[in-house]
């Protein structure tokens, strides 16, 4: 066994831990929705704290103190009234006579959001939207609703966060195949939605006339964007080789961005060093396993 273990690659967390990106593409959305106002703080530290764990970080977060007044969001609230309304069929019915009075669809059913799937809050989100005219009239008119009504300010980010957050759940179900290979996919993914989120932000920055909206929207694609960049910064070399090596990527397309250009140039130095590693080890091994010279008495 143990000339067996000489001869098994080193395995070590630095060059063979791979992480999970579509749980780190979760932990980017929950900020953004954090920041916005629209979702629990709570629950979003309790997801990356387990996520830590599980990945052994030790680098440590800044401080966290809860706040109140964050456990009553609109996410919160959606998830409330939709909740109610699964639960009771006098509030179904009302829901229902609400969504018929505002002329929306009547005959669907609430979608409920689960923290750790960031796309079942999308498709919440979605949903909300279609029916957010039946939502306020329920929220109006039922006295247990009306401490979970959302303003037209919330509505807003909401509308315009869910077309966002569209290229987030498209990337996390392309990461997610199982009838092909994502090693590869990672890194030009990732690096295209960074980008698209920096044009956001820029595009949102250079407005003339930037509302209250526009601020809070700013500062949230900057907190998905850092929290990405803070998991991302970690991933191991083997994700550029893999890409590099993947045919489906020609060598001139790395020369069409920054961080392609980065890609290419650490890629190629990994390659020489592990080149001249293994030429070093061949080499030693060649010397110990051929015949010494011994001269004839």
């Amino acid at each position: 066994m143990h000339e067996l273990d000489k001869q098994l690659p080193h395995f070590d967390s630095d060059n063979q831990h791979f992480r999970c990106f579509a749980h780190i593409l979760n932990l980017g959305v929950q900020d953004l929705l954090k920041t916005l106002a629209l979702h629990s703080e709570t629950d979003n530290k309790g997801q990356e704290q387990q996520y830590e764990d599980n990945e052994d970080e030790t680098e440590e977060d800044e401080e966290y103190a809860p706040n109140i007044a964050d456990s009553r969001t609109a996410i919160t609230k959606l998830h409330s009234i939709s909740s109610k309304i699964k639960r009771s069929e006098i509030l179904k019915r009302k829901f229902q006579s609400a969504c018929e009075a505002a002329g929306v669809p009547s005959n669907l059913n609430p979608i409920l959001d689960c923290p750790t799937r960031w796309n079942s809050t999308h498709d919440m989100i979605g949903f909300d939207l279609k029916v957010r005219t039946g939502i306020k009239i329920l929220c109006t008119s039922v006295t247990e609703l009306n401490d979970f009504q959302i303003t037209d300010s919330e509505w807003q980010i909401l509308e315009k966060i869910h077309k966002f957050l569209i290229n987030f759940k498209l990337l996390s179900t392309k990461l997610g195949g199982e009838k092909y290979v994502t090693l590869p996919l990672v890194i030009v993914s990732f690096n295209l939605l960074l980008d698209k989120i920096e044009s956001m932000v820029k595009q949102l920055d250079e407005k003339p006339n930037r509302s209250e909206v526009d601020e809070r929207l700013i500062l949230g694609f900057q907190a998905a964007r850092d929290k990405m960049l803070k998991h991302y910064k970690k991933s191991n070399w083997i994700y550029c080789t893999s890409l590099i090596l993947d045919p489906w990527h020609k060598t001139q397309t790395f020369d069409m961005t920054l961080w392609g250009k980065q890609i290419k140039t650490e890629s190629l130095r990994k390659f020489n060093e592990l080149h001249k590693e293994y030429k070093s080890q061949h080499s030693v091994n060649t010397s110990l396993e051929s015949p010494r010279n011994e001269k004839k008495i």
